[in-house]
């Protein structure tokens, strides 16, 4: 008889690569790269006169008084123990990880996360949405150029962006650099203890597999279930809470309402092997 996967031990696989891809992630620091993901989103801003894209930002306590090196590399700024930042761009390597962090006073500079305590996100969801121009003008203009992985060819006609700092996942349609806007739909990515990573963590991003609804205990109304890497785009469980389209508040997943996870579940709007980008 075939064994038959339950929802409760798919989820603990998915802890199991989200540990995995923490260990061996294929970008060890923020140091090494994710200011080039920055200076690609003004680069687009500037070319289109549209609005600069922008990651999620966190607040952070740093737990050391130490010297730390500045962002531009010209030296060493001295920041003691309790001092507030806020983290512009997040290296998700937990202790292993170096973040670009933003003093008080403006400085930027570069802190290892073992001597930051993350405790809150900075997302401007609740503000409002960038316009259909800024999104376009970003996939279009190379916003989203993080490679694929050999043998795992996309889908070709569809395109998902999740915007970390504005909480929406926005769907698109059509070719390389001819993507159309087709629906925008606020989500709740992960939270500050388990966020969901960005593409400068991991370039591998796609929709593997589809699960048909399900109620298993206590992860009873996790419906819709599309895997990713690590995680998965699914319904709210439960009520849907009035922090979606403004706050992180999962464990590492996308969660969406009900109308909207069904809408990405038909397999002719949002097929398996669709690629999905996160920033």
């Amino acid at each position: 008889m075939k064994k038959t996967t339950t929802l409760p031990q798919m989820i603990r696989m998915l802890a199991a690569v989200c540990i995995l891809t923490v260990l061996f992630g294929t970008q060890a620091f923020a140091k090494k790269g994710d200011e080039s993901f920055q200076n690609r989103a003004k680069k687009i801003a500037k070319a289109t006169g549209t609005e600069e894209v922008k990651t999620i930002h966190w607040k952070a306590t740093v737990t050391k008084t130490k010297k730390y090196k500045l962002f531009d590399g010209s030296g060493k700024v001295k920041v003691k123990q309790g001092a507030k930042v806020t983290v512009i761009q997040r290296d998700y390597h937990e202790k292993k990880g170096i973040s670009e962090c933003q003093t008080s006073d403006g400085t930027l500079c570069w802190i290892a996360n073992k001597f930051l305590n993350f405790h809150s996100a900075l997302c401007t969801g609740a503000k409002g949405d960038y316009s259909k121009a800024t999104k376009e003008a970003f996939v279009n203009g190379g916003g989203v150029a993080a490679p694929i992985k050999p043998g795992k060819s996309p889908v070709k006609d569809t395109l998902i962006w999740i915007s970390l700092d504005k909480q929406r996942l926005n769907i698109f349609k059509g070719s390389a650099g001819k993507w159309k806007l087709v629906k925008k739909f606020k989500c709740s990515t992960g939270d500050v203890e388990s966020p969901t990573f960005d593409q400068t963590f991991l370039k591998f991003y796609w929709v593997r597999w589809k699960k048909s609804p399900v109620d298993y205990g206590e992860y009873k109304g996790l419906k819709y279930f599309l895997s990713v890497y690590g995680y998965g785009i699914h319904k709210w469980p439960g009520a849907v809470s009035k922090k979606i389209g403004k706050e992180p508040v999962s464990h590492s997943c996308i969660r969406l309402s009900t109308k909207n996870a069904k809408w990405c579940y038909k397999n002719k709007n949002v097929p398996v092997k669709t690629r999905i980008y996160v920033w």
